[in-house]
């Protein structure tokens, strides 16, 4: 039974570096299934599964420890732990740690990606058939949003993953406005006293995604009240998220501040 655990987590961790967007299987698959399983079971299948990972390629087990294992091991502590923390903050919290371990990661290769860096374009250039002048640009614009990218795909890993296992009460699921604050303060930082750096940019982006998710879940929400078509509410959400942003980060703080509740209210 180990074994095949172990087998299939090490198939889901490939899977999801083929397909990221179907990364969040592989927390979900690990916590329903070892959910009834004690401490010394659950090491013994990572340990499985890390041996046929360093197998396929030892450079790999930092991306499974520093994602998939603090993404579940965060779940747990919620959980079990601190559970009287708001749902969302624990998908914010949880894609922020799993951001910081990413980015170290990336500083730790970051010589090794420099050094290998033309070769990565060459390649690129002769798989899209861009000239070298777009991908040069292409490049630069991955670097200098680099991190708020990384944890835009935390937090989708996370939200689907929490999404995955507790949609139950996925309506109820709440937010501290709080976090709002980091949208704020870089906002006025970058456009009032112009201070503009990498940091701010991503950090004001990040700010904003947070409540972008928030808006997709308020949206989604809102359209089971009035369709009960939840795959069209489903496309309906995403689709606004994607396209409308703004729109998105707004309706996520107004949710946030729930005065959306208040305008509501004082209508009916």
């Amino acid at each position: 039974m180990f074994v095949v655990h172990g087998m299939a987590v090490a198939a889901l961790f490939m899977i999801s570096l083929m397909m990221p967007i179907f990364s969040f299987l592989l927390p979900v698959y690990k916590i329903k299934k070892m959910k009834e399983l004690d401490f010394r079971q659950k090491v013994l299948i990572n340990i499985i599964a890390i041996m046929f990972i360093i197998l396929m390629n030892p450079m790999l087990l930092s991306i499974y420890i520093g994602f998939f294992i603090v993404i579940e091991l965060f779940y747990y502590y919620f959980e079990k732990i601190n559970y009287s923390v708001k749902k969302f903050d624990r998908i914010t919290i949880t894609a922020i740690v799993v951001t910081a371990f990413m980015a170290g990661i990336f500083i730790l290769v970051k010589k090794d990606v420099d050094a290998n860096l033309g070769t990565l374009m060459t390649m690129y250039q002769q798989r899209t058939n861009f000239s070298m002048e777009d991908v040069q640009m292409i490049f630069k614009e991955l670097k200098a949003n680099s991190l708020w990218l990384m944890f835009t795909y935390s937090m989708l890993c996370s939200f689907m993953t929490y999404f995955s296992l507790d949609k139950k009460d996925y309506a109820n699921w709440e937010v501290s406005y709080g976090w709002v604050l980091i949208y704020i303060i870089t906002f006025f930082m970058s456009k009032i006293f112009k201070i503009d750096n990498f940091y701010i940019y991503n950090l004001m982006e990040i700010g904003k995604v947070i409540f972008i998710f928030f808006g997709l879940k308020s949206i989604y929400i809102t359209l089971n009240k009035i369709l009960k078509i939840r795959i069209l509410n489903s496309f309906i959400a995403i689709f606004t998220s994607v396209m409308f942003p703004f729109a998105a980060f707004v309706i996520g703080v107004l949710s946030g501040f729930k005065i959306n509740k208040v305008l509501f209210n004082e209508k009916k």
